[in-house]
């Protein structure tokens, strides 16, 4: 079995909203303040992935899914965030991970980080399908980067 991992430390994570200055991401009381917390809580851990192959790597711990978006961004689909592949760490160190699998607190965090970026991104999914639903209603035309 190849015991080849990869880390990247959260604060190399990179947010794709794009409807980030709507009231669901700037509400302090619910989102926000839970967000920025949770980033300072975990700026200096780290995800462990596995290289599925050139196209995916696998966050087992978040069990998220990264794919290849161009030369070297990965993008999860489901929480909007990617990461610069470069900035991934290659490591053989099993007991790293295996400290981290047993990490209660950093397994919380982690799931939490993770669900409400899940939220956020089904929120301005909703809010990207409105914007072009009226575009279309009024003619306007436009182009999907």
């Amino acid at each position: 079995m190849n015991n080849t991992y990869y880390k990247l430390y959260f604060r190399n994570l990179i947010e794709n909203f794009e409807f980030d200055n709507e009231a669901y991401f700037v509400d302090t009381e619910k989102y926000e303040e839970d967000i920025i917390y949770k980033k300072e809580i975990l700026a200096n851990e780290k995800l462990y992935f596995i290289k599925m192959n050139d196209e995916v790597y696998f966050d087992f711990l978040g069990r998220n899914v990264f794919k290849k978006a161009n030369n070297n961004i990965f993008y999860n689909q489901r929480t909007g965030l990617y990461f610069e592949e470069d900035k991934l760490i290659k490591t053989n160190d099993s007991n790293e991970v295996l400290n981290k699998i047993y990490d209660k607190d950093y397994a919380y965090y982690l799931k939490d980080y993770f669900k409400l970026h899940r939220y956020l991104n089904i929120k301005d999914d909703k809010l990207i399908t409105k914007t072009l639903g009226l575009m279309l209603v009024k003619g306007n035309k436009f182009t999907k980067n």
